[in-house]
């Protein structure tokens, strides 16, 4: 049996943003569907819209920090020579500890506050505005972890995971190009 390379294989957060875009283009889709043929919107639909995307958002940086994709300014850091990247590894982590670090607090601290409060959403039936609000600390922890992950590699001299280490799909024209 043949084993299955790392590189291949997506991260679960790249599932989860998938599947909550996959729902969203749906029901956006739908509503507007509706609207057209019917002028009538749906406004579950929209407010399950306006509250997906913070999850994605949220759980789509983990994924950018794993892949050491979010924006960064490194004319400094390339300039320095090669010895002192690790302080740079360092200090980004450090920075991104911090950040995510009062992310999740203060965004514990919001869904309790709704709890506390029970502070519910009138135009998707009542629901709990709670459970939305879970995107932050849930995607703060997400990207604590990744960027943990990410450091941890930097500091044992592996190199950082790449979007770019699956093969590109090129197109004929393309590859004539070439």
């Amino acid at each position: 049996m043949q084993k299955k390379d790392n590189k291949d294989r997506m991260l679960p957060e790249e599932y989860f943003v998938a599947i909550i875009i996959s729902i969203m283009l749906f029901l956006c889709f739908f509503n507007v569907i509706t609207r057209y043929f019917f002028s009538k919107t749906i406004l579950i639909a929209d407010a399950l819209l306006s509250n997906m995307f913070p999850w994605v958002t949220f759980i789509g940086a983990a994924v950018t920090c794993y892949y050491s994709k979010n924006t960064a300014f490194t004319l400094l850091a390339d300039a320095l020579p090669q010895k002192y990247q690790k302080f740079v590894d360092f200090f980004t982590f450090l920075t991104s500890l911090i950040l995510f670090g009062f992310l999740f607090y203060f965004g514990c601290v919001k869904v309790k506050s709704y709890i506390d409060y029970n502070t519910v959403i009138p135009s998707m039936k009542n629901a709990p505005r709670w459970i939305f609000s879970l995107c932050l600390p849930i995607g703060s922890a997400c990207c604590l972890f990744r960027s943990f992950q990410v450091f941890l590699m930097a500091i044992k001299g592996k190199s950082k995971p790449e979007e770019t280490d699956v093969e590109p799909v090129v197109s004929e024209n393309e590859a004539k190009a070439k």
